[in-house]
């Protein structure tokens, strides 16, 4: 410290200068990268999706939709701000790809073109949108699902996933209470 005019004057010592330096480089360089979303709906987000149904006692076969559909919605994403319990704006704007690849699961034994309300009127029918970033929540990416007997009371699902490693992984199903 030097005596300058009565005052004394703090001397900041070389190495911490050059320590904060660092500090704020390293900072810089480890802040987390956007998620990109994965150019199909994995495998993973299906059989998750299986486990889930057989946790809720259906023990039927069910049929899944090959590509992505378009089902996601203003209410859907109404629902999902009430499940993340957020009131507000979206923290970003959701923006769905088109039609994308559904990977099969050892559970989904029926993979569908399209559903046909023939052939389809009796069975259970999983459709899924194509990934996505959730509007309310910073970094995480998943999937609507929808479940429904035919075209008819569908169940709406979020199904958040994450990337391990360039894996993709899926965690439980949300019920979202889509009211259309």
């Amino acid at each position: 410290m030097k005596a300058e005019g009565g005052r004394r004057k703090a001397e900041i010592p070389p190495s911490f200068s050059a320590f904060c330096l660092l500090l704020s480089a390293f900072g810089c360089a480890s802040a987390p990268q956007p998620t990109v979303p994965p150019s199909a709906v994995p495998g993973a987000v299906v059989a998750v999706m299986c486990a889930q149904m057989r946790s809720e006692g259906m023990t039927a076969g069910f049929r899944v939709v090959k590509t992505t559909q378009p089902i996601v919605t203003p209410a859907v994403i109404s629902a999902m701000a009430d499940v993340a319990f957020y009131r507000g704006k979206p923290v970003a704007p959701v923006l769905p790809n088109a039609l994308l690849p559904v990977e099969p699961a050892p559970c989904a034994r029926a993979m569908i073109e399209a559903v046909d309300p023939r052939r389809d009127a009796d069975a259970m029918i999983l459709q899924f949108s194509s990934p996505f970033s959730n509007p309310y929540t910073r970094r995480q990416i998943g999937v609507v699902a929808r479940l429904s007997l035919g075209e008819d009371n569908p169940v709406w699902y979020w199904i958040p996933m994450v990337d391990r490693h360039g894996s993709w992984a899926a965690s439980s199903p949300l019920i979202l209470g889509v009211r259309e």
